[in-house]
């Protein structure tokens, strides 16, 4: 996996690959499969938090991060697209997305609540940082290779 993601950031981050008929649909299926991601727990996360201690304020917080820390990557990113590469910040906002499910479906398994709470807000920010890049990238790589859509 290491050599994979090497060979992936050693990319030339100005490098717009070819069109292919079908690309555009793999950005979009990454961008609505790392979307499912982000919304699947707002059903089961509230009374799981409230089973475990968590007040509505504390739910409220660990939700609402998610979209600031989004806005701020969001702002800060459009300096690095160029350098990184759009293709390299989808992928890496999706590595990141998975991560962040994965450390937010350990909440389970603790029970101190300020615990709860401080990997509930990790998570979201995380979830918030990966949605940015995935989504600012696949509008960077649509707009870029299919100016018709447009």
């Amino acid at each position: 996996i290491l050599k994979m993601v090497k060979s992936l950031f050693s990319l030339d981050a100005t490098s717009i690959p070819e069109r292919s008929k079908d690309s555009k649909y793999y950005v979009w299926s990454a961008v609505f499969v790392t979307m499912l991601g982000y919304s699947i727990i707002l059903p089961f996360f509230p009374p799981l938090a409230q089973d475990l201690g968590i007040s509505e304020v504390m739910i409220s917080v660990i939700f609402s991060v998610h979209p600031l820390a989004s806005l701020v990557t969001s702002v800060l990113m459009k300096n690095h697209v160029a350098r990184f590469g759009r293709q390299n910040l989808l992928v890496l906002g999706m590595i990141i997305s998975g991560l962040s499910q994965g450390g937010f479906g350990l909440i389970e398994f603790f029970e101190n609540e300020p615990t709860i709470v401080f990997i509930g807000i990790t998570m979201r920010i995380f979830e918030g940082v990966s949605y940015a890049f995935c989504r600012n990238s696949a509008l960077s790589i649509l707009t870029l290779n299919y100016p018709d859509l447009a």
